[in-house]
């Protein structure tokens, strides 16, 4: 669902694509990552012109991370934090055994549109799905996915 809603939002040409928009965004992400009370390690962070996710973090979860479910309250408490109820928002998270995705669109100060994703990989989240799927989840491989292309492409050479 998320894809259709940015599909349409790049459609109507609402997307933020100045360079000032997308570090506001970006900057105000990094900060929060960044921050003393964050559990996940901030990696790197990409601005792109690729208007389907033009802001992209990559973070790590620390070594105080129990489950998989304790990221995506992680990620999802930041994302309330960040966007509360003062900007339209729209997310959706993607759990695969190599990484969690959240896949964004938020409003930023001039009214448009911004897109992203921050990603959730490393060491400790590959031990996490590892434990996952020994309880008896399946999880998908993220390899061939449309944000592990994404990804790849970013990163080449990173």
């Amino acid at each position: 669902m998320i894809d259709d809603l940015i599909s349409l939002l790049i459609e109507s040409n609402k997307m933020a694509s100045a360079a000032t928009e997308l570090e506001a965004c970006s900057i105000s992400l990094v900060g929060i990552f960044e921050g003393k009370d964050s559990r996940c390690k901030f990696i790197n962070s990409d601005l792109s012109s690729d208007l389907e996710s033009s802001v992209n973090l990559i973070l790590a979860p620390d070594d105080l991370f129990a489950t998989l479910f304790e990221i995506d309250d992680e990620i999802a408490d930041v994302w309330y934090v960040l966007n509360g109820l003062h900007h339209f928002q729209m997310s959706q998270l993607f759990r695969y055994r190599e990484a969690t995705v959240l896949r964004f669109v938020t409003t930023i100060f001039t009214g448009s549109a911004v897109s992203g994703s921050i990603y959730i990989t490393g060491d400790k989240y590959l031990e996490l799905a590892a434990k996952y799927e020994k309880e008896q989840h399946k999880l998908d491989s993220w390899d061939g996915s449309k944000s592990w292309k994404r990804f790849q492409t970013k990163n080449r050479g990173k």
